[in-house]
This record gives C-alpha cells, structure tokens and sequence, in this order.
C-alpha cells in the first residue's frame, strides 16, 4: 500500500535526473523514504538516489517496489504547473498505480519488477564527497545530455564540476565548494 503526496518539482527532479542514464527504473519505496538505483546499459555510469520522507508533503507507505517507465511518469510531471502537487497511489492488490495531478486521473501498470536487476552499490572509499541539491544536478546533466552522452565528472577541495564535449558543442557546469 502507498499513498504519497509531491510537489511537482520533486518528483520532476526524480524523474529528469534518473531519466539521464535509462528508459525504465525500479522505485523502492521503503517506509521513511525512496530508494532508486539505475545503471545505464553499458554498465559504466550508476545513480543511487535516495529521497527522505520529509521531501513529500505526505508519504504513507507499507514498502513496495515498483518498476516505471520514465517517459510515461514524465509526460504525466509536464502536466503538472509549479507548485501543483501530484498525488500517487498503489495498491498490491489493484496491481496499479494511480496519479492525480489536479483533475486529470491517470492508472499505470508498473513494469515485471521481476525482470529488473537491482544493481549492486560498490564500495568505495573516497577522499572527497559532494553535496549537491537535486535541482542543481538535474540541472546539470540536462545541460549535459544537450551536448553528448559521455559526461566527465571532476572533482577537487573546490569544485565539482559537470564537462561534456560534442562534435561542435560543449558544456561545463561548476559548482563551488561551501
């Protein structure tokens, strides 16, 4: 069972950042917050994003897990105006989800979960880490997917930038640290 409230901007910022790597993903909705873990098909890039209770205006939920397409769940975000809230529901035993944005109703199957492998996080031990509002990442990587597919990520004590180059066209997005 799930019965969840968000401002359109965070569930828009879920759905542009994940939809950087792929086409569909599995969404763990545990009881104090969302889990989702994508690998893009080549196995090269990876996002663990994790969204705490506290981001939804509401959030009632007995853990479920359920696979989405990205495409559809993103035509139904552009519905929705700034500000407006997007309420989702899930019953096990209906089998599936169900949006309101403002007056228009939406079902949507979920995807076999059984035919999405959640991926294994690696463990690493890093010196420096990044905290970045989702906003500004999303930002980021749609400025970046404008440009190419191959995104370089760097980082240093005082910035963490974002680079693509095109055939003709380039990007850099950096942040400041502090």
């Amino acid at each position: 069972m799930m019965n969840i409230t968000a401002r359109q901007e965070t569930f828009r910022m879920v759905v542009d950042i994940l939809s950087t790597l792929v086409e569909e993903a599995r969404f763990n909705f545990e009881e104090d917050k969302l889990v989702v873990r994508v690998v893009d098909p080549s196995h090269v890039a990876m996002i663990q994003l994790e969204v705490d209770s506290a981001a939804f205006e509401s959030y009632d939920v007995t853990e479920s897990v359920l696979g989405l397409e990205l495409s559809k769940i993103s035509k139904l975000v552009q519905l929705a105006g700034a500000g407006d809230l997007i309420v989702i529901n899930y019953n096990d035993s209906v089998g599936k989800v169900e949006f309101q944005v403002g007056e228009i109703e939406r079902t949507i199957r979920p995807l076999d979960r059984q035919n999405m492998q959640e991926p294994n996080v690696p463990e690493l031990d890093t010196d420096i880490s990044v905290s970045l509002s989702g906003a500004k990442f999303a930002r980021a990587l749609k400025a970046a997917d404008q440009v190419g597919d191959l995104v370089i990520f760097s980082i240093d004590q005082n910035r963490f930038s974002v680079n693509v180059t095109g055939e003709s066209d380039a990007v850099n997005v950096s942040y400041d640290a502090g």
